[in-house]
């Protein structure tokens, strides 16, 4: 789906129909640094992967969440039966980046960035 080199992060990812496992392979590791159901990554409903950051919408799988690399990126699908579309923000090389590890998505960080995002947008201020 995705073989990079870095620095960068994957910024969106979107499919018509997602199925199967995602893995992401962070920096040349052997083994993945996140393996998800597809589903579940672009679904919205599995914390962290929450609106407003993850949703189906106008029949469209979405995902939001940054996934950064310092070096390299390979996102590998165990089918390969769906449509997508993996949108990667490339930096430019002198530019240090932390890479993603399993362990940031524990961080409350996350959770409080998609509330935050969501009371923005239910807040008759923003209408």
């Amino acid at each position: 789906m995705a073989d990079v080199d870095g620095p960068g992060a994957v910024v969106r990812i979107w499919s018509a129909n997602p199925s199967g496992d995602l893995r992401f392979y962070i920096d040349g590791a052997a083994e993945p640094a996140l393996t998800i159901p597809f589903r579940d990554l672009c679904g919205g409903t599995r914390a962290p992967f929450v609106e407003p950051l993850c949703g189906v919408h106008s029949s469209g799988w979405n995902c939001h969440v940054p996934f950064p690399f310092a070096r390299h990126l390979k996102l590998t699908a165990s089918t390969h039966d769906f449509y997508y579309h993996v949108n990667v923000r490339r930096f430019a090389r002198d530019v240090v980046v932390a890479s993603f590890r399993a362990s940031d998505l524990e961080a409350p960080a996350l959770a409080d960035f998609a509330e935050r995002l969501r009371a923005a947008t239910e807040s008759p201020a923003a209408k």
